[in-house]
């Protein structure tokens, strides 16, 4: 008991620190052949153009089991991880990681089914040596069960915005190629190097690891075509692109002029008036789409403000105030602050009439950029704000400020106010793009001094559209002092439209080589090896048997030796190989020998034959040959397998077992003829004993007879003619023994026939008066119940026509026999007076009915008796079938 208890303590550690290591041997097998792979990816998607890691999972599992399918779905999402992990934000942070264990479970997932399927068509460990091993193992751990990740992987990348969906198709059929083709060509590679694998695959890695490996060398020229091919797609992406930076940094530095004129313009001027304003930016408005508005925003004081908004409102600005940005977003009117850059003047007045002495100093992002321009006199740029909406707009817009300073003398510090270009970050980039083609690429705008805060596409909802792999372009710009960054990346719709053929023709090309060339390989070394250990096989069988066995070529020349034949003849290699084995076979046998042999070689079928071969010892032995044909695929005969056993011994014991069939049949003939002739003589005794009994019966029935003329009394003579009906009845039976050759049954019907008309004769009825009805089918009775039967039926009848008929002669008597499997009915019926009401049959005083009633116990039959329009008698008793 404790020896048992500490070699199951012993296996639990032992499974216990196996798993792990399962585990993590996997993880580290699938991570290392992942990130291998990985530069191979090719754009737009996550698949590649081989994957290793599939073949190498599918080995895993079938090698280790289920238990590396953890291993697998940790390598897979640790490799995953590091490549397509988004931090942004806590929503992109929960949608990759879902996004990559969903692939990490596909992977592994896909490694159980296709070991699973494979350990159950062809079981596992397996040599792959026969063509359907061969074809399953690539069906089902490739194509088959490939299609598993590669639907996974793909429908969770396009679910989570990843991938296109209108790139689902190409990114499922890049992903299913690449795992398709890392299990054809390194789940073989693995077996070959698998410790502890099928001996067949240690002998196949020069034959097959070589080859295959040169295969996915010749697979890796795809990589170098989809190299070529990203090159012409980054070519052509720049190509397009270039225009899209170049126009949006000549806009913006034409921005910058348009605001500094502004500036300028009120710099040089001792009052300029809305008119004149106007004048000046209609043409800088009309040339530049992109401007929003241009406005003058004076630089007032808190002392000022009163005096300031009095002067506005007598200049023609009724109502004018100094506003600000509400709670609900709406205008109200400005809190006290110590100065204010309220708008004067601004351009074009009917959409933006709302926001006339909206202080731009209220909103702190603007504020920062006033006291920015203040102090440094230069021209720059406020972040990302929100822009007042006109009447004519129905929604706030993101943009930007571009403010330029005016000092009233060139030494002051203080401006005396602002000229400002608003600039709606839409239109910012969308009139760049204009008339740029830019189908199909993802513009992005981004505030490096923020951070990286988006300008462009102004609604976050755009960006779901992430950059594909491939070709990505940023440019810095400098736009008021502000650095911003230009991205531009083709989508996926763009590198589909852009995407030739050439590359996936040569993965095509590829896969159909290198599958090919595994299949082929591993059929080729398969039927080899078979052969060789056929050949192996059958020399040590040919070595260890005592069968004579050797080959021959297609005429039947011995080319392979046989040590059994040396050791029977005594004839050397050299004697006997050709046809010298033609020297030991007795020369009586040798002509039929080769008469067979030309049949032999006509028909090309496996033929036996008997002949003697002069043995070592100089004795003639029987032999049994065969010959067994080797034909090729093509149906070319290429030799024969010839064998011969010794049979000297069977054919010693055949022809004594002859002589004793011989003599045993003699012997049963003799005793045939004994038992025929016993038989015959049982026969003729029995026949004379029915003779002699029928006979003796007679002699009765005649002298009952003779008393009955000498009787007067008339009952007397009833008595003794019943009597005679009786013997009669039973001498009928005896003759119809007699006359038959089957002692066993009386043939009842021939039986029954005679003794009714018997019975008529004897009581002398007319058969005019009394109808006789018989229904008796061809029934046998055994003899022991014949008798009984026959004495019941007398019985039966003469009862019928001593009483039935009394007050009228005639009548119908109905005699019915009918045999079923098991059983006898006989049935007496009449349509005469009937049986008398108070008549019990089992116990009446009727020396008839009471012989009638010991017949039915002696047969142990049942009586039914009827007495409806007559006298009926059933009577049924069973007999063997």
């Amino acid at each position: 008991m404790a020896a048992t208890s500490w070699a199951r303590r012993w296996s639990v550690a032992r499974l216990a620190t196996r798993t792990p290591a399962i585990v993590l041997g996997a993880a580290l097998v699938y991570g290392l052949a992942a990130r291998l792979a990985l530069w191979m990816a090719i754009p737009p998607g996550y698949a590649t153009a081989v994957w290793p890691a599939a073949g190498l999972a599918l080995i895993c599992v079938l090698r280790w089991g289920r238990g590396a399918a953890i291993g697998i779905a940790l390598g897979s999402f640790a490799v995953n991880i590091a490549t397509g992990f988004d931090a942004t934000s806590a929503v992109a942070i929960a949608r990759s990681c879902a996004v990559i264990a969903t692939i990490a479970g596909g992977a592994a997932l896909q490694a159980v089914i296709g070991a699973a399927l494979i350990r159950r068509r062809i079981g596992h460990p397996s040599a792959l040596q026969d063509e359907h091993d061969i074809a399953w193992f690539i069906v089902l751990g490739g194509p088959l069960a490939c299609l598993v990740c590669s639907t996974v992987g793909v429908t969770a990348l396009s679910v989570a915005g990843v991938v296109a969906w209108s790139g689902f198709g190409f990114s499922w059929w890049t992903w299913w190629v690449g795992d398709t083709i890392g299990v054809l060509v390194f789940a073989p590679l693995a077996l070959l190097v698998l410790p502890g694998a099928h001996p067949v695959w240690r002998r196949r890695r020069g034959i097959v690891g070589v080859p295959l490996v040169l295969g996915f060398a010749v697979t890796v020229l795809f990589l170098r075509v989809s190299s070529w091919e990203q090159a012409r797609l980054r070519r052509d992406f720049e190509r397009r692109i270039v225009p899209i930076e170049a126009v949006l940094r000549s806009q913006l530095s034409n921005y910058e002029e348009v605001v500094t004129s502004l500036a300028s313009f009120f710099d040089a001027s001792d009052e300029v008036t809305r008119s004149e304003f106007h004048t000046f930016c209609s043409r800088a408005l009309a040339k530049y789409p992109a401007l929003a508005a241009l406005s003058w925003n004076p630089h007032v004081d808190v002392a000022r403000r009163g005096e300031f908004e009095d002067r506005a409102r007598r200049a023609g600005l009724a109502g004018y105030a100094f506003t600000e940005r509400g709670s609900g977003g709406g205008l109200r009117v400005a809190g006290d602050r110590p100065d204010y850059a309220p708008v004067y003047y601004i351009e074009p007045i009917a959409q933006n009439a709302i926001v006339l002495g909206y202080d731009a100093m209220s909103d702190p992002v603007r504020r920062d950029t006033f006291e920015q321009v203040s102090r440094s006199g230069a021209v720059a740029a406020t972040g990302r704000t929100e822009l007042i909406h006109g009447a004519t707009e129905t929604r706030a817009a993101a943009g930007v400020l571009l403010v330029a300073p005016v000092y009233e003398h060139a030494i002051d510090h203080v401006p005396i106010g602002f000229a400002i270009g608003v600039f709606r970050l839409q239109d910012l980039v969308e009139t760049a793009l204009h008339d740029i083609d830019h189908d199909g690429m993802r513009v992005a705008l981004l505030d490096r001094t923020a951070g990286r805060e988006l300008l462009y596409p102004t609604d976050a909802g755009d960006a779901s559209e992430v950059v594909e792999p491939g070709p990505h372009h940023v440019w810095p710009l400098e736009f008021g002092g502000r650095r911003w960054q230009l991205e531009i990346a083709p989508t996926a719709a763009f590198l589909a439209t852009q995407r030739s053929w050439q590359a996936w023709t040569v993965l095509a090309a590829g896969l159909l080589f290198v599958g090919l060339l595994g299949v082929v390989l591993l059929i080729t070394t398969g039927r080899t090896f078979r052969l060789h250990e056929g050949a192996e096989r059958f020399r040590a069988l040919v070595e260890a048997s005592a069968q004579i066995v050797w080959t021959t070529d297609a005429s039947g020349a011995v080319v392979e030796d046989s040590p059994s034949w040396r050791a029977f003849t005594g004839q050397s290699f050299a004697q006997w190989r050709g046809f010298g084995r033609l020297a030991v076979i007795h020369p009586d046998d040798v002509a039929n020998w080769l008469d067979r042999w030309q049949r032999v070689l006509a028909g090309r079928a496996p033929v036996e034959a008997e002949y003697r071969i002069r043995h070592v010892s100089g004795e003639w032995r029987w032999v049994a040959g065969r010959a067994v044909p080797l034909v090729d695929d093509h149906g070319e005969l290429r030799g024969w397998v010839m064998s011969n056993t010794d049979i000297t011994e069977r054919k010693h014991a055949s022809d004594q077992l002859h002589r004793l069939n011989a003599e045993l049949e003699q012997r049963v003939q003799d005793r045939t003829s004994e038992l025929t002739a016993a038989l015959r003589e049982r026969e003729v005794l029995l026949q004379e004993v029915h003779h002699r009994v029928k006979n003796n019966l007679q002699v009765i029935s005649s002298l009952i007879n003779m008393q009955v003329r000498k009787l007067a009394g008339e009952a007397d003579r009833s008595a003794l003619e019943e009597c005679q009906t009786r013997v009669q009845a039973i001498a009928l039976i005896h003759e119809q023994l007699y006359q038959s050759r089957d002692y066993a049954n009386v043939p009842f019907s021939e039986y029954a026939r005679g003794l009714v008309s018997n019975v008529f004769r004897t009581m002398g009825v007319s058969h005019d008066s009394v109808k006789l009805d018989l229904a008796i089918a061809d029934v046998a009775v055994p003899v022991d119940k014949a008798i009984p039967c026959g004495l019941m039926l007398n019985e039966l009848i003469t009862n019928a026509l001593k009483h039935a008929f009394k007050d009228r002669r005639d009548g119908v008597l109905r005699v019915e026999l009918t045999r079923s499997d098991h059983a006898i009915r006989l049935v007496v019926a009449d349509n005469g007076v009937g049986l008398p009401l108070d008549l019990d049959v089992r116990s009446t005083k009727s020396l008839g009915l009471r012989l009638v009633n010991t017949l039915v116990r002696q047969l142990r039959a049942t009586l039914t008796v009827g007495a409806r329009d007559g006298a009926r008698f059933e009577l049924q008793f069973a007999v063997e079938s």
